[in-house]
């Protein structure tokens, strides 16, 4: 603070906050003129401020320092150094000054206590031999001031340079000390002597002698410009004028009767703050009397209470003893009356930092596995009044320390987690170092301490077994869930943190992620335990899943850690499960009804069952397909026609299907159960018709179908296809001399003859591309009778290795077909057989079937040309009460086959079974024939009652003939009372002969050496598949052996 003469006072404000929740309860110690203040004490409330306004006055000019401390019960203190300086030129050289302050307290209890409390390591540059004098009683009549002793104080400098002393003067005049200046050599003592003179009785009297010090040197290296402010010493002086028989009034007071000092290390200073409250109006006189020995220092240690307390600053300075109590008992004289005195107690308790740890100091892992961490939870317990700062050192690689630093309180509990991670089998045992030491406000204090733990662990290995090792979960639906489950044992000594997963055992079926759930998927096995793990499979994908359960190690029993990395799963368990769709299946079909010469192996074919079956069977989900299902043509109005399929669910869990076109049929077949789909045929739109009907097999499977009926009117004149417009011969082998035929039907719906014809042209085009004679034809044309299928004898001989494709015109009647010829030749050489599927044997029965064949098929697989076979059928009559007529056709194809049934017709007794005797004749032609031989069929009972019906009806015609009545109303013609009944309709059910017709053997077939050459294939012939692999130099002789060999 700088004051110029012309204005002879400056002000500075400061700000008190308190950012605690209590009251803060404060006040200045001393305040040295020409400083001065406008509040000496007070309370600050929680998280408040107060300002405190400083006034600079000096009354000459000169430059003046002070220690301005601030008390604070139960803080510390804060030292508030003033500065102030006046001078005339001030205003000239202001800005050619600078100011050199001494050296700064320290805040806090140390700074405070520094002119008491000195220590060695720290000295200042002057210390006092005392830092307060009680002069006690003294006269003021000038007799007795002659006779009183002056008290003497020492200053002793502890700096390498000369310092000038210079002491303010009392300008009352009460307390003066001699010499007032004095200059004290560099480690040399100086004494003064102090007299109280009191120029008043009954009164109190202090002071704060204050001595400004200058250090010699400070003034050679500062120039003139420079302002040096003094360093300085304070002595405290108080005394009383009450006469020597006057006990002075009586003291009112309030004092703690033990002030507990908080705990310390030993040899460091601790402090603590209590209150002298003073009742009434008059002040207080106090001064602290301490013991001979003590180590305990009080600041200020007398004074005089003007305002309602005094904030008193105790020190205890501890020796060296560890867990030593300090206690001390003081007096406090009160008014400089020992009839006044009270006594308070000083306790204090020094210690180092110490800790205990659980097991005595002990860490003791528990065997863990190579690459996991095993934790160990043990507590640290503060024994200590101190709050202190740890940290543990001397970590091995193996140990990983959470919280390796912090600090802890007292009397508190902290529980410390240590991960121990070996690597390498074997046992393990180290020592750690905790460092202690003390925290005091945050700040280390006191030497550190070195608490030792012993740590032992083991690393060991082991493995997880299963039982059982393997899961069946059988045959499972699509998208079906289903659980199993198996139990994990640990047999070894350590603790096994797992993490299941899946992976493929051979070819990867499904999506083994998304449709396999392990429960639970990460857990520990503790050892000699074990552990249920649910396996959950909800498969998505057709086929075989075939899978392994393996298991990872975990670092840890955390089920978020990560994987020991760099390791190998093990495997613990196979899981096998079979996923199917539902499928269903046609296995079965009858047919009754106006169809004369269509079987059930040919409406088979015709419906392309087989081709249905395998689309069931291969639909995957969420795809859909279109199936065409085609029917015999018939002619307009002809009766209807009854179709029933069975369907069969093939696989071993449930099928769900519905089936929509006007009505709608849900049905849900268990495993192996079969359903009848029938359907009926009304042959009465002209032309072609089409429907569409949706099958939905679950799992969003649809097949769509579309059903093609064709009607014909009595003038149309074409004929049908009954194999389609695509012919494909079975496999021949290409070495074959003479293949047999292969039949291809044609079938006249009509009622009558039609003419058909193959254009020979097209025939030789495909031959002429081919180089040789691949197909051929024997029936180039033909006249099919009504309601009759004629056959087209075709053959297929290839001579090389390959597939043949060709294109027939046909000539139907009114209209032109186009016939795709494709065949394949074969190397190994394999008889002909039927090789299409068609169920002939009858295991079930129907009640709307009024017949039963015991087989719809008859298979003849082998049998020469000119020869003949005898079979036996039997035919079972459904009706319950009604006789069938039954009449066998005769079919007889010209120069191929001619089938005799024996009887040829008769009637068949209800519920009763009649048999046959089917021969079978071939003539000149071998091939692979399939012949329908229809058998009619009416109910003669429904016959015989018809006609009765007729003859009843002619009767009472005749006689009613003539007769009629006249009446009012008019002539009325009697009715007959009997109406002609319904005329039942025969219908047809035919029998299926399938044969394959071979000719003599080859030893009797005389070959023509010509005729071979010249059907030879001018390209050369490829012993392999691949066409350009054929025959090299080194092949030649033995390629001519083996020509020369197969031609003769």
């Amino acid at each position: 603070m700088t004051c110029p003469n012309e204005n002879r006072e400056v002000k500075k404000r400061i700000r008190l906050v308190n950012d605690s929740k209590a009251t803060a309860t404060f006040m200045f110690d001393s305040l040295r003129r020409p400083f001065e203040a406008n509040l000496r004490h007070g309370h600050i409330g929680p998280y408040s401020r107060k300002f405190i306004t400083i006034t600079f006055v000096p009354q000459e000019s000169g430059i003046y320092a002070c220690h301005f401390p601030c008390l604070i019960l139960n803080h510390k203190p804060i030292i508030i150094e003033l500065y102030g300086y006046c001078c005339t030129a001030l205003r000239k050289t202001s800005t050619q000054t600078r100011f050199n302050y001494p050296t700064r307290l320290k805040n806090g209890f140390e700074g405070y206590t520094s002119d008491t409390v000195v220590a060695t390591q720290n000295l200042p540059v002057v210390s006092s031999s005392k830092n307060c004098i009680d002069f006690g009683q003294a006269d003021v009549e000038a007799e007795n001031a002659e006779r009183k002793i002056p008290e003497t104080l020492c200053l002793t400098n502890h700096s390498q340079s000369d310092v000038l002393i210079k002491w303010d003067q009392d300008v009352e005049g009460i307390f003066n000390i001699t010499p007032t200046i004095m200059r004290i050599s560099a480690s040399q003592t100086a004494l003064f002597e102090v007299t109280f003179n009191p120029d008043r009785t009954s009164s109190f009297f202090a002071r704060d002698l204050v001595g400004d010090v200058f250090v010699k040197r400070q003034e050679d290296r500062f120039g003139k410009e420079t302002l040096t402010f003094p360093a300085i010493t304070t002595v405290r002086l108080i005394g009383h004028s009450f006469p020597v028989c006057s006990d002075g009034w009586i003291p009112q007071y309030e004092i703690p009767h033990v002030v507990k000092i908080p705990p310390c290390v030993p040899s460091s200073p601790t402090y603590a703050t209590f209150l002298i409250r003073r009742y009434g109006h008059l002040p207080l006189m106090y001064r602290f009397v301490p013991p001979a020995s003590s180590h305990f220092v009080v600041k200020p240690m007398m004074g005089i209470i003007h305002q309602d307390y005094q904030i008193i600053v105790v020190c205890m300075l501890p020796g060296n003893d560890d867990k030593r109590v300090y206690m001390e008992r003081w007096a406090i004289r009160f008014n400089g009356n020992m009839k006044s005195e009270c006594f308070i107690d000083f306790q204090g308790y020094t210690e180092y930092a110490n800790v205990s740890f659980s097991d005595r100091n002990t860490v003791n892992f528990a065997s863990t596995f190579p690459g996991c961490q095993s934790l160990q939870q043990f507590y640290m317990r503060n024994i200590t009044r101190h709050v202190i700062s740890y940290k543990f050192i001397n970590v091995t690689p193996e140990l990983q320390i959470r919280n390796g630093n912090g600090k802890i309180y007292s009397n508190d509990i902290i529980i410390h987690e240590w991960l121990f991670c070996p690597t390498t089998l074997g046992d393990y045992e180290f020592d750690i170092n905790c460092i202690l030491i003390v925290l005091k406000d945050g700040i280390p204090i006191g030497p550190s301490v070195c608490v030792t733990l012993h740590v032992t662990g083991k690393c060991e290995s082991g493995v997880l077994v299963s039982a059982p090792d393997e899961l069946n979960f059988g045959i499972q639906a699509y998208k079906d869930t289903k659980e199993l489950s198996f139990q994990v044992f640990n047999m070894s000594p350590v603790n096994i943190y797992y993490k299941m997963t899946c992976i493929h055992c051979n070819w990867p079926i499904g999506n083994i992620k998304r449709d396999v759930k392990i429960h639970p998927t990460a857990d520990t096995v503790v050892t000699g335990k074990d552990k249920i793990i649910t396996v959950l499979i909800t498969p998505t994908t057709p086929g075989f899943y075939e899978f392994f359960v393996q298991y990872f190690v975990r670092m840890s029993s955390d089920i978020n850690t990560d994987l020991i990395p760099n390791q190998i799963p093990r495997n613990i368990c196979k899981v096998r499960c079979l996923c199917v769709l539902p499928t269903l299946k046609v296995t079965g079909l009858q047919c009754y009804g106006s169809y004369p010469d269509v079987s059930k192996a040919s409406l088979w074919k015709l419906m392309k069952i087989n081709t249905l079956n395998i689309l069931l069977r291969d639909l995957q989900p969420g795809t859909s397909q279109t199936f065409y299902i085609n029917f015999p043509a018939m002619v307009l109005h002809s009766p209807k026609v009854t179709i029933k399929l069975l369907l069969t669910n093939i696989v071993a869990v449930n099928a769900s299907w519905n089936i929509k076109k006007v009505q709608l049929c849900s049905c849900r077949p268990v495993p192996r159960e079969e359903i009848w789909i029938t359907l009926e045929l009304h042959y009465l739109l002209l032309g072609q018709t089409e429907t569409k009907w949706d099958l939905d097999l679950g799992d969003n499977r649809h097949v769509f179908f579309i059903m093609i009926i064709e009607c014909l009117s009595d003038s149309d004149n074409k004929l049908q296809l009954l194999n389609g417009t695509h012919f494909k011969f079975q496999h021949v082998y290409f070495g074959e001399k003479d293949p047999i035929y292969q039949v291809c039907w044609v079938h006249n719906s009509t009622n009558h003859s039609i003419p058909f014809s193959i254009n020979p042209r097209t025939m030789y085009e495909i031959n002429q591309e081919y180089c040789y004679k691949v197909f051929s034809c024997e029936t180039p044309h033909a006249i099919a009778n009504p309601q009759t299928s004629i056959p087209i004898l075709l053959k297929f001989q290839p001579r090389k290795f390959g597939i043949f494709k060709g294109k027939l015109r046909l000539t139907l009647g009114d209209r032109e077909e186009e016939l795709t010829l494709e065949g394949e030749s074969s190397l190994p050489h394999k008889p002909a057989t039927i090789r299409e599927y068609v169920p002939c044997e009858q295991s079930f029965e129907d009640e709307d079937i009024p017949i039963y064949f015991t087989t719809n098929c008859i298979n003849v697989s082998h049998i020469a040309t000119h020869s003949h076979v005898v079979k036996m059928i039997m035919i079972h009559n459904n009706l319950t009460q009604d006789v069938l007529a039954y009449e066998w056709k005769r079919c007889e194809t010209s120069e191929i086959i001619h089938v005799e049934i024996y009887p040829p017709k008769g009637l068949i007794k209800p519920m009763s079974v009649k048999s046959f005797c089917v021969t079978i004749y071939t003539k000149g032609y071998p091939c692979m024939i399939d012949i329908d031989i229809p058998c009619e069929f009416i109910n003669a009972s429904q016959r015989r009652i018809y006609q009765r019906s007729v003859y009843i009806h002619e009767g009472l015609s005749q006689e009613l003939k003539g007769q009629f009545t006249i009446t009012e109303k008019g002539i009325s013609v009697p009715e007959l009372p009997v109406k002609i009944l319904k005329k039942p309709q025969p219908f047809y059910k035919a029998i299926t002969i399938q044969c394959s017709i071979y000719s003599v053997e080859d030893k009797f077939l005389k070959v023509s050496l010509i005729k071979e050459l010249t059907s030879a294939p001018p390209k050369g012939i490829c012993i392999e598949e691949n066409e350009r692999t054929t025959f090299g130099k080194k092949d030649i002789s033995r390629s001519s052996f083996i020509i020369e060999g197969l031609l003769w």
